[in-house]
């Protein structure tokens, strides 16, 4: 039996036919145009993911395997919002990245405590969680969960992030912490990680990104008209690339150092990566 279709399901068919003509080419032809910055930035997930099959993190802490799980699964959903011209949802990506560096610095501050204090608030959300809903937590889970929330609930905010009690005592310690943030914040993490000129530059304009702010319009609006067209631009493309590997070197770098028995050779190969990223994949 024939469907008959309406008039917009004809307009729609159309307009569809029109554009699969030439979306793909012209997808690929632009991805191309920025096949070494691209290269490069996917050259560096998969370094990580030598790191990661090289083993040489199985003996840390699971607070290490997370950040660099997130580290590099973010630079990968960067390059491949990159490659598709979707440069706003990589700012966006990107943003989440600058975080985990801030994340990751903050906690070798005082690593033994901090990495513990991260890990073990899964064990508040997942009771919040229950709190709220019990049925959604597994049966087996429950009496475990109960019994760790009892016992590190004086370490946390009830309902707040895993950093904010700490940081909320770091900054009542400090007077002039105290002016800036009334109350803890990633940019109060950042400065007492002494990361701060690094958030200001990157992180502040990313979450712009994130909630939608009108400073990227140019990417949504030319010519006065609506477009949801990929967006190719070269400037953008090298900031985010470069921004990207320097921020996953950081985090890689720093969890790498503090194990003594990994050798320096692979901080420094990471290194080398960083640097012609910056300096030759710009060209």
């Amino acid at each position: 039996m024939e469907i008959e279709l309406n008039e917009i399901e004809k307009e729609f068919s159309n307009y569809i036919q029109r554009l699969e003509n030439n979306f793909d080419d012209l997808l690929s032809n632009k991805a191309e145009e920025y096949d070494q910055p691209l290269y490069l930035l996917k050259t560096y997930y998969f370094y990580m993911s030598f790191i990661a099959d090289k083993k040489l993190l199985n003996k840390r802490h699971h607070t290490d395997k997370i950040l660099c799980a997130k580290t590099s699964t973010d630079i990968f959903g960067i390059y491949n919002c990159l490659k598709s011209g979707l440069i706003y949802q990589a700012l966006v990506i990107f943003r989440g990245l600058v975080e985990t560096n801030v994340t990751t610095q903050f906690i070798y501050q005082d690593y033994n405590y901090r990495s513990q204090l991260y890990y073990n608030h899964k064990y508040m959300e997942k009771y919040q969680q229950y709190s709220k809903n019990p049925d959604s937590v597994p049966n087996y889970e429950v009496e475990t969960i109960k019994k760790k929330y009892h016992e590190i609930k004086h370490k946390y905010q009830y309902n707040r992030q895993w950093y904010t009690k700490l940081l909320r005592n770091i900054i009542k310690k400090n007077k002039e912490l105290e002016k800036k943030y009334p109350n803890p914040s990633i940019r109060a993490m950042a400065d007492v990680a002494g990361m701060l000129q690094e958030y200001d530059s990157m992180y502040s304009a990313m979450s712009k990104a994130t909630h939608g702010s009108a400073l990227l319009e140019h990417l949504f609006i030319q010519d006065n008209r609506l477009t949801t067209s990929p967006y190719f631009e070269k400037s953008w493309f090298n900031s985010i690339l470069g921004l990207s590997i320097q921020n996953g070197h950081n985090v890689l770098k720093t969890i790498l150092e503090h194990d003594k028995s990994i050798d320096t050779m692979y901080i420094e190969f990471s290194n080398e990566l960083l640097f012609y990223a910056l300096f030759q994949g710009s060209d």
